[in-house]
């Protein structure tokens, strides 16, 4: 940990819409293996929908967007490049009548927000096969006594508004627990208390990578 880390988050500002739109692929210099990737997803027996993203400034993020309509599931490759870094990784979503949304991903870092108490996350501790992925997905499902029969289905349609609404959700609820602040109409900050946890979020990283 270093100074700059923590001077870096105050002066970061972050949009408080993060507009989804259609997004070009990455070409396969930027990500290595994303066809690779996209064939073991459809292997499982899931549908591409669509490529959408969201930029500001150096920060860009990329999501390809699948969809199994017989098990009522939903999964994302996700690239994220901030400046001269890059990181991929890969989430299984289900969402429940009763409002949970479970979610299996393999996100190498820990969150630099709190979720939603109703957001249940399963680490998946790879980078893969997508197989054992899914298959700890459904594990997951079971631990939680959810029939797949039972879960939500949106529309390919629907599918993509509703991974916006839970983005918008997320940065509500940050907001809420006094993480994150306005700064002005249209931009986001973190307070000093959002700084801290981010701060010890860094931390548990720092122990568990060592």
């Amino acid at each position: 940990p270093s100074p700059e880390i923590v001077t870096g988050v105050r002066r970061m500002r972050i949009p408080i819409e993060r507009r989804l739109a259609p997004r070009t692929p990455p070409s396969r210099n930027s990500f290595p293996g994303f066809q690779e990737m996209t064939e073991e997803v459809e292997e499982q027996g899931f549908e591409h929908l669509e490529d959408v993203g969201w930029d500001y400034e150096d920060n860009r993020h990329f999501y390809r967007v699948f969809r199994d309509a017989q098990c009522r599931t939903q999964a994302s490759i996700c690239l994220s490049e901030q400046n001269d870094m890059a990181f991929y990784y890969l989430t299984i979503t289900s969402r429940t009548p009763d409002g949970r949304i479970l979610m299996t991903w393999n996100y190498p870092f820990s969150y630099g927000l709190k979720l939603q108490p109703h957001l249940v996350t399963n680490r998946f501790p790879s980078q893969g096969p997508f197989s054992e992925m899914f298959a700890a997905h459904e594990r997951f499902l079971r631990a939680h006594n959810v029939d797949a029969a039972s879960l939500l289905d949106p529309s390919p349609e629907e599918t993509i508004r509703t991974m916006q609404n839970e983005m918008r959700a997320q940065i509500a609820h940050n907001i809420a627990l006094g993480l994150l602040a306005r700064d002005g109409e249209h931009l986001i900050r973190y307070t000093l208390r959002g700084m801290f946890y981010l701060w010890l979020q860094f931390l548990r990283d720092l122990v568990r990578l060592s």
